[in-house]
Formats: C-alpha cells, structure tokens, sequence
C-alpha cells in the first residue's frame, strides 16, 4: 500500500511479513523476559511498596507512642509539680509555726530578763536609797564646796 502526504513526497510501504515478524519476536521477547525480568521487578516494586507502606505505619505508631510518652510525661510532671506545691505549703506552714514559736520564746524570755532586771533596778534604789540619806548632807557640801571653790561648813 501506498499513502501519500498532501503536501510532499513522503512514501510509506508496510510489508506484512516484517510487520508480523516484528511482532512475534516482541512476543517472543516478552514471553522471555517476563519470568526473568518482568515479574522480579515487578514483585521488587510491590515489595518497595509494602515495605514503604509498613515504614509509614511504623512511624505511624512510633509518632503515637511518643505522643502517649509525651503526654504520660506531662502528666508525671504536673502530678510532681503538684506533690512539690504542696509540700512546699507544709514546709511554709511548719516554719511559720516554729517562727512564731521562736519569737514567743524570745519575747517571754525578754519579758523575764526585763521583769528581773526591773527587780534588781528597784532593790538596788532601795539600798542606795537606805544608804543615801547619812551620805546626803557630806556629798552636798563637797559639792557646794567645789561650785563656790571654798570650804563649806555645816
């Protein structure tokens, strides 16, 4: 058969025996090659998929247990938090209670050195108030005695 282009020249002639030949050695090409190349490359393919599929769930899961490990954490540590707020509270309770011990302490024994002092303050007045009187009238001339800087008799 001949086909002609409108424009040009160009001549096609298909030979029914190449065509035909052609295609039985592309059978027969694909007939060999298929259990040799065809299906092992084909089984490698699906094989990559599985495998890439099973990679994407595994990360999947490794994605939700760190997340569960992320969340456990985050509880443990509020729970801790907690537990340390606490215990902090008791802590502050406790020494408030031995600060305000300590001070009453402090302040009873400052009222009792006070009320002794006053104590020994007053005995002692009383004593040189007992031992004044007789010394009054000598320690009163010497001092006229020095303010006038002359000899004051009584």
């Amino acid at each position: 058969m001949l086909l002609s282009a409108a424009g040009g020249g160009v001549e096609v002639d298909i030979n029914p025996t190449l065509v035909l030949a052609q295609l039985g050695l592309l059978l027969f090409a694909f007939l060999v090659l298929k259990p040799f190349l065809f299906e092992p490359l084909m089984a490698l393919y699906d094989e990559r998929e599985l495998r890439g599929k099973g990679a994407k769930l595994a990360a999947a899961r490794m994605d939700d247990q760190a997340a569960d490990l992320l969340r456990s954490y985050e509880d443990e540590l509020a729970h801790v938090r907690n537990v340390a707020a606490e215990e902090r509270d008791r802590a502050r309770v406790e020494v408030q209670a031995l600060e305000n011990k300590i001070l009453q302490d402090a302040r009873a024994e400052t009222a009792q050195v006070l009320t002794t002092g006053r104590q020994k303050i007053s005995e002692e007045a009383a004593l040189v108030e007992k031992a004044l009187p007789p010394q009054i009238e000598e320690m009163a001339r010497q001092m006229a005695t020095r303010i006038l800087d002359r000899e004051v008799r009584s």
